[in-house]
């Protein structure tokens, strides 16, 4: 009996030291919560690293519930901040004494993520279209002072070993920002914008849109990516160098349901505006090392084009393999892919027009650029002409014959505000058309900016040499049979040049 007394004795003084320590621990934990203590240890190294939040408890040791929880980080290249609206973290304290903040695991709602790449003094006009990040400047510069290649001693290393985001709201990369529902799993570790790496993780899009600036680009968006990002250090791979890292795959949908949406990317192309239509695109890509290949898919339906001579309205159906994806640079290359297009001119008893086309081509999404080689056939010519925006002279109208079938062979390059066909071939009802057209949209403006082009038209009447240059409807002049005024400096500027080969004429467009 005595010593069943001792016993319980000894377990009772046990558990006071226990719950003593326990409340010691929870006591203690909750300070450092409730007050600057632990901002101030984590922020230690502010220039590069700063944590805070509005409220913070701890339930029990190791356990947080935090409110408005933000993260801010940079380093020579890039910033970058997450805020989370509610989180849950489960914290290891003990390695706190370390400088290492592990958190076991991170449950959370309302994210937002925003990162944008420090300019250069060039770059500054980019940065009116990138996020504002609350306690750096804006716009974000490029450091004149390298990070260093070592963290600070005073660094922690944070370690987030399991992350559940169950409301994703806010995605701003750059120009680019994702706004809607979305959730992310995953796990990832960060040295104060010196190392970092990102284990297995996927984001994904459950519904939103994607603007840049204040226009829209897609009105739907839809999606799940896949990725890691094998340990780097910043200083090796600075700012869109780290892409190059990545192993994972996408599976992206996007639309755009609103017609200004879809016009605003049509005359960014330097293209008419658009009256009304939708249009649709998804993506499937998986990437080793930042290097990948995939598929695309495009569709865009009830288009009608504001032409000034007949309203045209079309459907377009696009798709093809993507071979050689360079995440790092953000391109497309090699990219080949089949085009239909049916429509007709939005006038009474208008005859049906169909286009099919191959493209082999490259794309950089940085600058919005596209470039190929377009082969294809069409039913009739007339459309065509009158997306271009040119008038025919009278006595062209009588020579060509436009309704019937086209064949037709070109270079094409878009940019924003620029459209660029050259080395254009077309063979159509009795002619032959060779040369190249230029039309730009100067910035500020929508769309009736200068066209340029030269043109040789070829028929078993005669063969007539064209140039046009202006502004808004362009003008077109005869210059009169390609042997009269070969290697002539005639009429106007540019000048047409034409030559003899061994495969045809060639035609160009210079100044003399």
């Amino acid at each position: 009996m005595r010593g069943a007394g001792v016993a319980r004795r000894a377990l009772l003084r046990a558990s006071i030291v226990l719950v003593t320590l326990f409340l010691l621990i929870w006591a203690a934990g909750n300070v450092f919560l409730m007050t600057p203590l632990l901002r101030r240890i984590l922020s230690s190294d502010p220039e590069s690293l700063v944590v805070s939040y509005d409220q913070a408890f701890m339930p029990w040791p190791g356990r947080v519930v935090a409110r408005n929880l933000r993260l801010r980080t940079r380093d020579s290249n890039v910033e970058f901040q997450i805020v989370l609206r509610e989180v849950r973290l489960d914290v290891s304290l003990v390695e706190l004494l370390s400088r290492r903040f592990h958190v076991r695991r991170l449950e959370g709602s309302g994210l937002s993520f925003r990162l944008r790449e420090r300019l250069l003094d060039s770059e500054v006009a980019l940065a009116a279209l990138h996020p504002p990040i609350e306690g750096y400047p804006s716009p974000a510069m490029r450091a004149r002072v390298e990070t260093p290649s070592r963290p600070s001693p005073k660094a922690f290393r944070l370690v987030f070993s399991s992350i559940a985001i169950e409301e994703l709201h806010e995605l701003w990369i750059d120009s680019l920002r994702f706004s809607g529902s979305g959730r992310v799993a995953g796990a990832f570790m960060l040295v104060s914008g010196t190392e970092a790496e990102v284990s297995p993780s996927t984001l994904t899009f459950e519904s939103g849109i994607v603007a840049t600036g204040g226009d829209v680009l897609f009105s739907t968006f839809t999606g799940v990516v896949s990725a890691r990002i094998p340990r780097w250090s910043s200083p090796e791979f600075p700012g869109n160098a780290v892409l190059g890292l990545v192993d994972g795959d996408l599976c992206l949908n996007a639309a755009i349901t609103r017609t200004a949406a879809l016009s605003a990317l049509f005359e960014r192309a330097g293209g008419p505006p658009l009256a009304n239509g939708s249009a649709s695109v998804s993506l499937d890509a998986r990437f080793e090392k930042g290097k990948g290949n995939g598929r695309f898919g495009a569709e865009a339906r009830n288009v009608l084009v504001k032409l000034a001579a007949s309203p045209f309205r079309f459907s377009l159906s696009a798709h093809g393999p993507l071979p050689e994806i360079a995440l790092e640079h953000q391109r497309f290359t090699n990219a080949r892919g089949r085009l239909t297009l049916d429509g007709r001119a939005n006038t009474p008893d208008a005859p049906p027009f169909r286009a099919v086309a191959a493209v082999l081509g490259d794309a950089d999404l940085k600058t919005a650029s596209l470039s190929g080689s377009f082969g294809g056939w069409a039913s009739d010519a007339r459309p065509i002409v009158s997306l271009t925006g040119l008038s025919l002279p009278f006595f062209a109208k009588g020579i060509l014959k436009l309704d019937e079938p086209l064949t037709t062979r070109f270079h094409i390059a878009v940019s924003p505000g620029l459209l660029g066909i050259s080395r254009l071939d077309a063979k159509g009802g009795g002619f032959r058309l060779s040369g190249e057209l230029s039309m730009k949209s100067p910035p500020g403006r929508k769309a009736g900016g200068p066209t340029r082009f030269a043109l040789l038209l070829e028929n078993r009447l005669k063969d007539l040499g064209l140039d046009g240059t202006g502004a808004g409807e362009p003008k077109i002049r005869v210059f009169g049979v390609h042997r009269w005024f070969e290697n002539r400096d005639v009429l106007s500027k540019p000048v047409v040049r034409v030559s003899t080969a061994q495969r045809g004429t060639r035609i160009a467009m210079s100044r003399p």
